[in-house]
């Protein structure tokens, strides 16, 4: 055999030994590839995303050539679920817990079928079991507060809604938004009147519309006249509703009321202020403890109707009575 042949089958030799080699390497990593897949994938299962992104960063990194299957897809998937479940991790951990809570809550927004959501949803409860409401709800999550709920994320919301509430409308007082609580406190006592912190939630809310009233300005609505006298000695206020939306009447003083009186149905507004009282809507008897309110009257139904307050000074032994009518186009008339 000359050398040529041989130098021919030396050349041949070695380029079967490169393609095995070559062969050999992407089987090998594939190998690889697939054994940090199955063990990133079961730590994705098992919620545990720190370690199960170690294998996916493992397996993505080291693949060439070739893919086999969907493996790229479902890593990528479940590797992004895990970035954002971690969000909320990482914030829980560092103690803040509003930020955590929205964070797991755009996690269950977006990827409500992931396995993951059911862990969200028990890293949240752990933060009401071992947290109160009042000392890590901030401004941030009671502005999304809606979108929490629509996703149901507040574990027991009967027992852990209320405090929220409560805490919500908190944030804004003795500040120069005050009045921005009063959405907070109405939403408690529309459906929690009978709950233990409903007596303080009730206090924070007459605070709050006076500030309102104080600070926005309002139709003056000085004391009433006297209308007759008591025989007990105590102070009556008597309110007649002749308009047809319907009242918050907030006695600030001595006491403090809220009352609510509701729209009269047979009346209607009018072009120009009546000389008397029609006498026909729902009146409001409340007995009070003299002395001198502040008081806010203002629709519940109508937001474009501008509300009166004024201060009142109230003798024991009689009675006041006013009639509120609303002015087509203007205000409350009384």
């Amino acid at each position: 055999m000359s050398s040529e042949t041989r130098k021919g089958f030396g050349c041949c030799g070695l380029i079967v030994l490169l393609v095995i080699a070559a062969v050999a390497f992407v089987i090998i990593h594939h190998n690889s590839d697939i054994e940090n897949f199955d063990k990133g994938h079961q730590a994705y299962l098992q919620s545990d995303c720190a370690t199960a992104l170690n294998y996916y960063d493992r397996a993505v990194n080291t693949w060439r050539f070739f893919n086999y299957g969907d493996y790229r897809l479902i890593v990528g998937q479940e590797g992004f679920e895990c970035q954002l479940f971690l969000e909320g991790v990482d914030k829980q951990q560092a103690n803040d817990f509003s930020g955590a809570m929205l964070a797991y809550n755009s996690f269950v927004s977006d990827h409500a079928a992931s396995p993951l959501v059911d862990v969200a949803r028990t890293n949240v409860k752990s933060i009401f079991t071992e947290n109160k409401p009042a000392d890590f709800v901030n401004e941030d999550l009671c502005k999304q507060i809606d979108k929490v709920l629509i996703n149901d994320l507040i574990p027991q919301p009967g027992t852990n809604l209320p405090p929220v509430y409560f805490a919500c409308g908190q944030l804004y007082e003795n500040t120069e938004v005050s009045w921005l609580g009063i959405d907070y406190f109405e939403r408690f006592l529309s459906g929690y009147l009978d709950h233990p912190l409903a007596p303080e939630v009730k206090s924070a809310l007459i605070r709050a519309i006076v500030a309102r009233a104080k600070l926005n300005g309002t139709s003056i609505l000085p004391t009433p006249e006297q209308s007759g006298t008591t025989d007990d000695g105590s102070t009556v206020v008597l309110i007649r509703n002749e308009s047809p939306e319907s009242l918050r009447i907030v006695l600030s003083g001595p006491e403090s009321r809220i009352e609510q009186l509701e729209a009269c149905s047979a009346c209607s507004t009018f072009s120009t202020s009546p000389s008397f009282c029609p006498g026909i809507g729902p009146v409001g008897r409340y007995t009070i403890k003299p002395g001198q309110y502040f008081v806010v009257v203002e629709s519940t139904s109508d937001t474009g109707t501008t509300p009166w307050s004024g201060d009142w000074i109230l003798d024991s032994g009689f009675e006041y009575t006013n009639c509120f009518f609303i002015i087509k186009g203007y205000r409350f008339g009384w």
